[in-house]
């Protein structure tokens, strides 16, 4: 499969949309599309990546698993298989300070486990993310 084309993702934000309209309880700071259909490297069988970032707490919002920092809602609709990651912003302030004092310029530092997998999962996905509800909101993470 290829990177998502123009039709692709105006399709793919539309069903975004409306799975969100479905989700209880939740009101996103910003919401992005990211994940392999986006980077071009999905398949028939990849799932749409929806990322939110949410302020306040996770409650009431449905999960189908929480992990110690985020929390996941993984759907079907309308024949598309989604994951919807709910991202505190606290505990993405907290990995941006982080992120700003990795010690780079430090060659007796060893950075290798600096970051916990979900955190550099987490910092690829903004990067390679397009956002579909608040844009100015996105950029500014």
């Amino acid at each position: 499969m290829t990177a998502v084309t123009d039709l692709d993702l105006a399709a793919l934000k539309a069903a975004s949309l409306n799975l969100l309209g479905t989700v209880p309880s939740f009101r996103p700071v910003t919401v992005w599309l990211s994940g392999s259909l986006v980077e071009g490297l999905g398949n028939p069988s990849s799932d749409v990546d929806l990322y939110a970032a949410v302020d306040g707490g996770l409650e009431g919002i449905p999960m189908t698993r929480k992990a110690s920092d985020h929390g996941i809602l993984g759907k079907a609709q309308d024949n598309i298989r989604f994951d919807l990651e709910f991202w505190l912003l606290a505990d993405i302030d907290r990995l941006s300070l982080k992120l700003s004092t990795l010690p780079i310029d430090d060659p007796s530092k060893n950075n290798l486990h600096y970051l916990e997998y979900w955190e550099s999962e987490f910092i690829h996905r903004l990067l390679v993310g397009i956002p579909i509800i608040e844009e100015f909101s996105f950029e500014t993470l």
